[in-house]
């Protein structure tokens, strides 16, 4: 088994043991309702390592399949991948309470934002609410259904006289 190491510049691929626990792409994808580029993407910009079996196929250990568990579960409240990597560095450096701080401001500046935006939305949704009360007339002559049918099916009208 080679480890992930930088010799003259290049990068060399761990290869996966027969014994372990391991998941396979399709797994992790499943598992946290993730896509292929999704989890390719997460690696590429280095918030999990992928193992490689000896047909070059990504494998996931349990490291990875728990920080994935966290990345889908804070992708899923709104959080960037910015957002997400410095929750993951303080998990990995101090643990417990600061990555939990972390997280819980982060996610607290989301929820700000979107209460901001949910009141924008409601005060659109008042004017439209007034103005639609402007512009309707005044009183309109009641509908029967055979008048909206014919209305709707101008045809119709000369063949019935």
């Amino acid at each position: 088994m080679t480890s992930l190491s930088e010799d003259a510049g290049l990068r060399r691929l761990r290869l996966v043991p027969r014994s372990g626990s391991y998941a396979s792409l399709g797994a992790a994808m499943r598992e946290f309702g993730l896509t292929a580029r999704a989890l390719r993407y997460y690696e590429e910009v280095g918030l999990i390592e992928a193992d490689r079996d000896r047909l070059n196929c990504r494998r996931y250990d349990e490291r990875a399949m728990e920080r994935l568990r966290l990345i889908a579960q804070f992708r899923r409240a709104g959080l960037d991948v910015r957002d997400i990597r410095l929750i993951l560095e303080r998990r990995e450096q101090a643990g417990g309470e600061t990555y939990v701080d972390c997280a819980v401001a982060r996610l607290e500046e989301r929820l700000a934002v979107i209460e901001a935006e949910r009141r924008q939305i409601e005060e659109a949704l008042a004017l439209l609410g007034e103005r639609r009360t402007e512009q309707a007339p005044a009183e309109a002559p009641p509908r029967t259904a055979a008048a909206i049918l014919r209305q709707s099916r101008p045809g119709r009208q000369a063949a019935a006289r």
